[in-house]
């Protein structure tokens, strides 16, 4: 009987562990993402509960404050040593005016008019809007997978209250509401 031995190279060795690292990592990948979707439905109920005593601008600036005085302390660390050229700083300015000034004023003012599940349903089909939008420039393909996923965002939402959310202007259908439940919040 002849057997054939495959001889263990050192990328076999080193698949073979990054595949097992890439394997523990998994869950807390979920764990992450799930904590993600949570962080995000609180902020957008905490805003709407808060939206009725201040302004959209008002709400931004103290937000993004608070994030400044935690993180800057951090920022000496993380910038480049070498420096960025003023395009790119230019480039990192217009960025930070579009998502942390523009966005969250619009976002904080849709909120006046809006029930927060149906903002946070919005805030959760940003995914797919970037996924169209880049398509439409050329910077993506659409894929089987892709395509098959994007009907979901306008599905019927159920949420814990009890209450079917449907998006893009379909009616909705609720749950006999009190002063107290999430549907007023």
């Amino acid at each position: 009987m002849v057997t054939c031995e495959r001889q263990v190279t050192e990328e076999d060795s080193f698949n073979d562990e990054f595949e097992a690292n890439n394997m523990n990592k998994i869950p807390l990948a979920h764990a992450a993402a799930a904590g993600a979707a949570l962080y995000a439905g609180t902020a957008v109920v905490a805003t709407r509960f808060v939206i009725g005593e201040t302004d959209p601008l008002s709400l931004v600036f103290y937000r993004y404050l608070i994030s400044i005085i935690c993180f800057a302390p951090a920022l000496p660390a993380l910038w480049p040593r070498d420096g960025l050229d003023a395009i790119e700083l230019g480039k990192i300015a217009l960025s930070g005016i579009l998502f942390f000034l523009l966005f969250p004023w619009a976002f904080n003012t849709a909120l006046q008019y809006n029930p927060a599940a149906r903002g946070a349903v919005g805030l959760a089909t940003i995914p797919i809007q970037t996924l169209l939008i880049a398509t439409v420039f050329g910077r993506e393909t659409l894929t089987a997978a892709k395509v098959a996923g994007v009907p979901r965002a306008g599905r019927p939402v159920r949420s814990p209250a009890g209450q079917t959310i449907h998006v893009r202007g379909r009616p909705r259908q609720e749950a006999a509401t009190s002063p107290a439940s999430p549907s007023t919040i």
